[in-house]
């Protein structure tokens, strides 16, 4: 054997792979051990910024069940003004919003074929009147006629009764014979029955003037009725407001400079700007419990006016119901029909009830859940509660809340998952 030569020990060999055998096992009981207790850590609490959630206080005392609604005033009632006759627009004197009177024109129209119906109806009642001079002269030359001829009977008889007086003296005396005066007898009773004739003739004439008349007179009433109706319709071409107020618009489809329109065709609208009523959209969902004559209060321009339900309206449109609230008294000086409007209709008062902010996901007579704050921790729980009665911005709480509590009321769905929140 060589000097300085090293030799290799077996019992040294062994030693070392003992020793890492036995860190290796050391090693992998830690890494077991840590990962054992890691996975039985619990997971950190969701952490949410105070600033960030709305946090409602539950109360006990009146609660009022409300709904609300925005919309616009309206007027109480609409004057549509419609075509009383067919014609041509020809001038439009005025513009929407200014004020009219019950006279005042709105639209001007021409009507040509009217205009020469109103022609002919003059050249009819001019005929008709000369007719009924040419009748009323005829007869009145048959009555002339008639009583001349009496007069003549009259002055006949007259002289015949004279001379019948002096033949009866002279045939008294012998000097005429008794033919002659009885020829002059015979001659008076004639003139006598001519008299009597002439007269019941004239009689009959006078009896009868408005009968042998009424023909031509009719038509003479039946031209001037034809002429008034034409006029009445002329004066129609001129389209007036009828009643006082403020002329909101034209018929956009009906209205312009040259347009033809038929009779009943809706030209313009004019309203009373004093009258006026509020319209609410109300939600579908808190219009069930509306009634006739619940009290209301209407915010116009920054004002406050109380008024009453005084119809609502049956159907639904874009998910919300119509209201429309009479106002005690006029509205504030400025306001007009479309003015935007918002207001509150009191459904009930509730004398002692437990109710707290309307949460977001928060449904009547249903069951919810709410984080409820622990001030002294800093954390949210969630717990189960009921619902009762809605209200605009509150809720009526049946169960699983007390007064005083703190609960949040915006929007939770992010943390469905989770039973506690840590509130900072």
């Amino acid at each position: 054997m060589m000097a300085g030569m090293d030799i290799e020990r077996p019992h040294a060999l062994r030693r070392r792979w003992t020793k890492r055998v036995l860190l290796f096992v050391i090693a992998s009981s830690l890494l077991a051990g840590v990962t054992l207790g890691v996975s039985r850590l619990k997971p950190a609490l969701p952490l949410v910024d105070r600033q960030a959630i709305l946090v409602g206080t539950v109360q006990r005392g009146l609660f009022l069940r409300e709904v609300r609604g925005a919309g616009t005033l309206a007027p109480e009632e609409e004057i549509w003004v419609t075509a009383g006759i067919e014609g041509r627009i020809q001038r439009l004197p005025l513009k929407p919003g200014v004020q009219v009177h019950p006279d005042t024109i709105l639209i001007e129209m021409v009507n040509p074929s009217l205009d020469l119906e109103l022609l002919q109806g003059g050249e009819a009642l001019k005929a008709a009147q000369a007719d009924l001079l040419s009748r009323e002269t005829e007869y009145e030359d048959q009555v002339l006629t008639l009583k001349s001829d009496i007069a003549e009977l009259e002055d006949e008889y007259k002289t015949t009764k004279l001379e019948s007086s002096g033949n009866e003296e002279m045939c008294r005396r012998g000097y005429l014979p008794g033919v002659k005066l009885d020829l002059t007898k015979l001659k008076l009773e004639s003139i006598e029955r001519k008299i009597k004739y002439k007269k019941q003739t004239l009689a009959r004439y006078e009896s009868t003037r408005e009968e042998r008349l009424a023909a031509v007179q009719g038509q003479v009433e039946q031209a001037r009725a034809t002429i008034r109706y034409k006029q009445e319709q002329a004066e129609r071409l001129k389209v007036r407001a009828g009643v006082a107020g403020v002329l909101m618009e034209f018929s956009a489809e009906a209205v312009g400079l040259g347009k033809q329109v038929a009779a009943g065709t809706v030209l313009a609208k004019v309203v009373d700007p004093l009258r006026l009523k509020a319209q609410l959209k109300i939600s579908e969902h808190q219009a069930r419990d509306l009634a006739i004559s619940l009290p209301a209060q209407i915010e116009v321009m920054n004002q406050m006016v109380e008024g009453k339900v005084i119809r609502i309206n049956p159907g639904v449109v874009d998910g919300s119901v119509t209201v429309d609230v009479a106002l005690n008294g006029n509205a504030p000086q400025g306001s007009r029909p479309d003015l935007s409007i918002s207001g509150v209709i009191e459904i009930e008062r509730v004398a002692d009830a437990v109710f707290v902010e309307r949460p977001v996901s928060a449904n009547g007579n249903a069951a919810g859940q709410l984080f409820k704050l622990n001030a002294r921790e800093g954390t949210a729980l969630r717990v189960p509660v009921v619902y009762g009665r809605m209200s605009a911005m509150t809720v009526e709480v049946v169960k699983g809340l007390n007064p005083g509590d703190q609960v949040i009321v915006s929007e939770i769905s992010q943390w469905d998952h989770e039973d506690k929140l840590r509130i900072k």
